[in-house]
């Protein structure tokens, strides 16, 4: 690969993963592997169960698996791929980011803020973080659902629609959209 250019790509959703991608090629250029084993294998990396798995969903739905864990970050780069990716409609299912202490309202207020930017509809499973995710949608409020409208929005989902699940929701919840 030294002194030549080559393509190589890894069926991972989103730009954080760039930096893994980059260290596994660099440690397989130190084992002396071949350019074509390094992109074979960079082809067959798969994400860890429920980290921005996708899968098909509920009408022939992308269904993104993020239900791992939330952070605050790992949040934000969910985000970040979805608004750079085409879909007709784009949903998220989260109960927001648990266990920030004092921060919790600021980052729920930035949390709604980048939410109303990119998605259709938020389906919250827990109540807890209403009240600073509607103060970050500001006019866009409306886009907050409880979770017991999201049977609503299932008949509806189709090829053409995105659904993120963003950190830990119960599991009835996914088996619904999966």
């Amino acid at each position: 690969m030294k002194g030549n250019s080559t393509k190589i790509t890894a069926p991972l959703l989103g730009a954080h993963f760039v930096q893994n991608v980059l260290a596994a090629v660099s440690v397989g250029l130190a084992l002396d592997m071949t350019t074509a084993q390094i992109t074979q294998g960079a082809a067959k990396i798969k994400p860890f169960p429920r980290t921005m798995e996708p899968r098909i969903g509920a009408g022939g739905s992308l269904v993104v698996d993020d239900s791992y864990n939330a952070s605050f970050n790992g949040f934000l780069a969910a985000l970040d791929w979805l608004a750079n990716v085409s879909a007709t409609r784009k949903f998220v299912v989260t109960q927001g980011v648990i266990e920030l202490g004092s921060e919790s309202d600021k980052v729920h207020k930035e949390l709604g803020n980048r939410l109303g930017e990119i998605v259709d509809q938020i389906f919250l499973t827990s109540s807890e973080f209403v009240g600073p995710l509607s103060e970050g949608l500001g006019k866009q409020r409306d886009k907050l659902k409880t979770i017991g409208t999201l049977r609503e929005l299932i008949p509806t989902l189709n090829h053409n629609d995105i659904v993120l699940i963003e950190g830990k929701v119960p599991e009835n919840v996914r088996k619904v959209l999966l």
